[in-house]
């Protein structure tokens, strides 16, 4: 273990070094022909190369990014494709190849660099077939919501201004409407009309539905104990993820409990929120957990119940994990997850904070009350709605959705 901890540590050191440098023409920042073949086509992938970098030292679902990826290049292989891979870091490669298709992440922070290779490729290949991967909904559309979220934070605490760099998972000068204008295809994760699907409509462009690859426990205890206890399974950007407005519900529900597990690092939400949650009896927070880990499948074990409040989400893959372990899970239509009309917990849209908060105490009291026997009934429901996105269905549903634009 200690030579794991050591190894991820140097490699992170040495890649900031790097980056600092901006020395990217190196083994960390881009691999050629990863599966060393001799194909007449091939691809170019603009994504996260950490499954190759840290390949057996940290789990696959770390982030289920990396899973993805790698699946995604084992497909082109199958496909008949080189491979190669550009690290989303790696912002000064020039792609000097013949590629018959580039497709990579598009539509964040990295739409920048993903345009710069595009360009770069159309000078080699004028034909060449542009699948931008938009893992979250339209940047344009995303950033709104975003705003409007940090908006009403501001106006809870009476703040006259705050710095726009403390908004987290906003995207700085996005580029997409050039991109969707050079592609082939817009590959969306989320499903057909869910919120992130929808937003991609307005460019007039094919769309590929994209499902990400969902952690399964390998053993999942059917637990008979039941309890009050709700688990807030999330990423980085608490205030875009609502983990604020949990923390207002739930400080006014002592007969409920709340587990808070993700990363540090969203300083607007800690310096409003960090002494609240450590003077709360019933608000727990343990940190960034690896749901591959003995220690999330113990935290699963004793919570019934799962929650997030996004204001934005590409098919959010920590609400799906949550459905995944059998929790019960309340959660906006902003994490772009449909369930269907009937669905009894999703939280209804409010412009006002105070509204949702009332809505949150309010479903969290409701679902806390309802009898085991639906409960377990909503469990094999949300079990079955989840078997069809999870890891092992990757690699089909990838190849059943691009099958028209990549066979």
């Amino acid at each position: 273990m200690f030579k794991k901890i050591f190894y991820i540590k140097f490699i992170n050191l040495v890649r900031i070094l790097f980056k600092k440098l901006k020395f990217y023409n190196n083994y960390l920042f881009v691999r050629k022909n990863i599966y060393k073949k001799t194909f007449s086509r091939s691809v170019l992938i603009f994504h996260k190369l950490d499954f190759l970098i840290y390949s057996d030292v940290v789990s696959q679902f770390k982030h289920t990014n990396n899973y993805e990826v790698q699946e995604i290049s084992k497909i082109f292989d199958s496909l008949g494709y080189n491979v190669d891979i550009v690290d989303v870091a790696n912002k000064s490669h020039i792609p000097n190849d013949f590629y018959s298709v580039i497709i990579g992440l598009a539509a964040g922070n990295n739409g920048n660099i993903f345009l710069r290779l595009c360009n770069f490729c159309l000078t080699k290949n004028p034909n060449i077939k542009i699948f931008p991967l938009c893992m979250g909904p339209d940047p344009y559309e995303s950033n709104m919501k975003i705003e409007e979220r940090y908006q009403s934070f501001s106006t809870r605490f009476g703040l006259k201004s705050f710095s726009k760099k403390s908004m987290m998972r906003i995207i700085n000068n996005p580029c997409f409407e050039t991109i969707s204008k050079l592609s082939t295809a817009l590959i969306v994760i989320g499903q057909k009309n869910s919120f992130s699907y929808n937003t991609y409509t307005k460019y007039s462009k094919p769309i590929i539905e994209y499902f990400p690859a969902i952690y399964k426990p390998a053993l999942l205890k059917n637990s008979s104990k039941r309890t009050n206890n709700f688990l807030c399974l999330v990423g980085n950007g608490f205030i875009v993820k609502g983990v604020d407005l949990l923390v207002e519900a739930f400080l006014k529900m002592p007969e409920l409990n709340l587990t808070i597990a993700g990363p540090k690092g969203d300083a607007l939400f800690e310096q409003f929120y960090d002494e609240k949650i450590a003077g709360a009896k019933n608000i727990k927070f343990i940190g960034f957990v690896d749901i591959a880990s003995d220690e999330f499948l113990e935290v699963v074990e004793n919570h019934t119940f799962g929650i997030l409040a996004s204001c934005s989400e590409g098919m959010c893959t920590s609400v799906m994990t949550m459905m995944s372990f059998g929790l019960i899970t309340i959660f906006t239509k902003e994490t772009s997850i449909i369930l269907g009309n009937n669905y009894p917990f999703l939280l209804s849209d409010f412009t006002s904070d105070v509204d949702l908060i009332i809505e949150i105490k309010n479903m969290c009291r409701r679902v806390s009350l309802i009898g085991d026997s639906d409960l377990t009934q909503y469990k094999i429901d949300l079990l079955n709605f989840i078997n069809n996105f999870q890891y092992d269905k990757f690699q089909a549903n990838f190849i059943l959705n691009t099958k028209d634009f990549l066979l």
